[in-house]
Parts: C-alpha cells; structure tokens; sequence
C-alpha cells in the first residue's frame, strides 16, 4: 500500500516534457499576445494539439497519468 502511494506521487513530478510544454505553451500564448502569429501557420495548430494532448494527460485518469500515448505502464494491480 505505501508503495502504491509512492508511485502515485512519482507520476505527479514534473517531468522534462511537461516542462517544455508548459514553456512552449508561455511562449506560443506570448507570441499571440504580441501579434507576431496571425494563425495561417501550420504549426498554431500542431502546438494546440500537443497542448490539448497534456491537458488531457495531466488530469487525474488513474494509472495512465505517467505514460506519454495514454496506456498504463509498470502498475500492476493486486
């Protein structure tokens, strides 16, 4: 049981990817804000994607939280 919670607690520490999207996300927003991106760029919409995409993986959907395409990884439940 204690390990589980240990576990749990690991997944929730920021991790390298959720850094840089949190950066990429500050910066994309600062850019719109400043008007240097008029949003015909491909790339506005691959940047709303990854950021939806970590959106949907930072809520708290159980034993998938850690991995990073949604399936649960190294949990084995008793």
């Amino acid at each position: 049981n204690r390990l589980q919670g240990i576990v749990a607690n690991m997944s929730r520490i920021p991790s390298f990817r959720r850094r840089f999207m949190s950066l990429a996300r500050a910066l994309y927003l600062e850019a719109i804000d400043a008007g240097t991106i008029d949003g015909s760029r491909k790339v506005e919409r691959k940047v709303k994607a990854d950021i939806a995409s970590e959106e949907l993986q930072s809520r708290d959907v159980g034993d998938t939280k850690g991995s990073s395409n949604g399936t649960s990884v190294d949990v084995d439940m008793v």
